[in-house]
């Protein structure tokens, strides 16, 4: 994936709500015109074309970016190069009920390493160089179409 140009936008919330099963927001969203600095980071302020406020960015370079998900790759894999090594200790238990121990732990552990490598495997993919300097609830950083959301209640 190319890092020349931002893959998310600047996404302004134009509404929210909450139904009966959870809340929802919607978007409006705006490429983001800023130059990539040729090293390092820069910063860049841009007015939201919804409300005129001015929004600051940091932005990275293309090899900032780059690193930046090699970095997001390498904690994806951890999580998966460890998953064999948890089930090592069962088959070199040396009863079959210490063995059946480890691997019920192993195996419990899995869920959480697979959540967690799913994450940061998201992460290195959506990684494109660019942060909002601060948040303020109503500015964003989506991907280009996401104009909604909806977030389920957990409550009974």
């Amino acid at each position: 994936m190319a890092v020349d140009a931002p893959m998310r936008q600047l996404a302004h919330r134009t509404g929210s709500g909450e139904s009966a099963g959870g809340s929802w927001n919607t978007y409006a969203l705006y490429p983001i015109e800023a130059p990539r600095p040729v090293t390092g980071r820069a910063r860049a302020e841009l007015p939201c074309p919804e409300c005129g406020e001015a929004v600051a960015f940091t932005i990275a370079s293309p090899a900032v970016a780059r690193r930046r998900r090699r970095w997001w790759r390498a904690v994806a894999a951890g999580p998966v190069a460890l998953a064999p090594v948890l089930f090592l200790p069962a088959v070199a238990a040396a009863t079959t009920s210490q063995a059946v121990t480890l691997a019920v732990l192993g195996a419990a552990l899995l869920p959480v390493l697979g959540a967690g490598a799913y994450v940061a495997w998201r992460r290195a993919r959506e990684e494109d160089g660019l942060r909002l300097r601060r948040a303020d609830g109503i500015h964003s950083l989506r991907p280009a179409g996401a104009t909604s959301d909806f977030s389920v209640a957990l409550e009974p």
